[in-house]
């Protein structure tokens, strides 16, 4: 997962944010706990971390990471969004199937 926020955003609400939407086998980028960011030339510069190439980045890296995994649950990563509405689908049809032949016959199951 990668995160970003705001510079201004409340540090205690940006932390229960995260734990709130992540599980916890959930490996987490958070470019300000990852990068060295004072700039205060004790530790290296953000553009030596960060590299002059965008293939070079931790953020490209993160993304490639994300890609490689997806790629190896094959065609359960390309469906993820299908198979998360599955269960409402199921339960429209459902619905449909139990309401629709109560209003065209107006009967009620007994």
């Amino acid at each position: 997962v990668m995160v970003s926020h705001a510079w201004g955003e409340n540090a205690e609400e940006f932390l229960e944010a995260v734990l709130r939407s992540t599980a916890e086998g959930d490996v987490v980028f958070v470019c300000a706990l990852s990068l060295y960011q004072p700039e205060d030339g004790a530790g290296p510069t953000i553009e030596e971390q960060v590299g002059s190439q965008a293939g070079q980045s931790p953020f490209d890296r993160v993304i490639r990471h994300i890609q490689t995994k997806g790629k190896e649950f094959g065609w359960r990563w390309r469906w993820r969004g299908v198979l998360k509405k599955m269960p409402l689908l199921l339960l429209a049809i459902a619905a449909l199937l139990y309401f629709v032949p109560v209003l065209a016959w107006c009967c009620v199951p007994t």
